[in-house]
């Protein structure tokens, strides 16, 4: 610590793309810090079976208005549980392979 001031320390969030986290520091100077989450098998084995729609697009990449598409569409399976919808991971993955085989069909 120089002079006895704390450091500034930048919050992190977790989004499927390059977000902006802000912080104010003490002295009420903003710092920005941008911070990318790297979704790898390990995120997906670790998800819950059940995803949020919130963990559902941070998790495949999918904005959420996509996310809302695909549970409309039902192209994922869903379950509501008060006001809150649930996508079912399984359904999620299968999705996401199906999607990658049809963008490269003719490869």
């Amino acid at each position: 610590m120089v002079g006895g001031s704390n450091p500034p320390v930048a919050t992190e969030l977790i989004v499927g793309f390059t977000p902006v986290g802000v912080t104010y520091c003490s002295s009420g100077a903003m710092m920005v810090a941008q911070v990318t989450r790297i979704v790898t098998p390990v995120s997906w084995a670790f998800a819950p079976e059940w995803l949020t729609v919130k963990e559902a697009s941070e998790l495949s990449g999918h904005d959420l208005d996509a996310m809302r598409w695909m549970i409309q569409d039902g192209a994922v399976d869903t379950r509501r549980t008060g006001d809150t919808w649930l996508i079912e991971k399984a359904s999620l993955r299968e999705f996401q392979e199906a999607l990658l085989e049809v963008l490269h069909w003719w490869d």
